[in-house]
């Protein structure tokens, strides 16, 4: 038994240091594509190459069941001034993961529904769950920092390149690029808190009922 323990954490450890490995040729290759476009760390920040390490490992972290640990989002902000911009990245990013997150929520609800109640999930139940827990993150989100945030003045090769996509901008506007990340435990924690709220409001609504037809007859 004891060696069954030594060999799974071993082979644990050599997942997470491939991991590690993994992140720092990603972190690498990214930093030098992201300097070679013109972007920069804010002064103070950690160098390109750590912040995009940092990101990279959380976006190839593991839970124990082998699943993605986070979900996360990217958001750009382009404007005339940098507190402008960065503005405008940190809100694109949060709506990107409060989408991706919808999905997540919606399955972990149906779930712990079921098994609280043992009977199918309803709809509006799940619906009403899953708004309010997105509601709750979205809230908890305005105080998450970004795990990385850079930006680059917008010069004439930038701008051709962003009308060839139809994204006008102008020379000498500010972008801005952020990563936010959000645990998916710390998400299913909050839905669990949400469907217990709306089990118990059931309940108390059924109790209700059934009282105000004891009344009536």
């Amino acid at each position: 038994m004891m060696s069954l323990i030594a060999f799974t954490h071993e082979g644990q450890a050599q997942r997470v240091k491939k991991r590690e490995v993994k992140a720092g040729k990603m972190a690498r290759r990214e930093a030098r594509k992201f300097k070679k476009e013109g972007w920069r760390v804010l002064p103070g920040s950690l160098p390109m190459q750590k912040l995009l390490d940092r990101s990279w490992r959380k976006q190839l972290s593991e839970d124990d069941y082998g699943k993605a640990k986070y979900i996360w989002a990217a958001g750009n902000g382009v404007a005339g001034s940098q507190a402008a911009a960065n503005m405008q990245a940190m809100e694109v990013a949060k709506l990107q993961l409060a989408g991706q997150l919808e999905s997540n929520l919606t399955a972990i609800a149906k779930t712990s529904i079921a098994n609280n109640q043992r009977t199918k999930a309803k709809a509006e139940t799940v619906t009403k769950v899953v708004t309010a827990a997105k509601n709750t993150i979205i809230t908890r989100l305005r105080n998450v920092e970004p795990t990385y945030k850079i930006y680059r003045e917008v010069t004439e090769i930038v701008r051709r390149k962003k009308r060839r996509r139809g994204i006008k901008v102008e020379n000498g506007n500010i972008e801005v690029q952020v990563m936010l990340f959000y645990n998916k435990k710390e998400a299913a924690a909050i839905v669990e808190e949400e469907v217990k709220k709306a089990l118990k409001e059931e309940v108390e609504d059924i109790h209700k009922e059934v009282n105000d037809l004891k009344k009536k007859n």
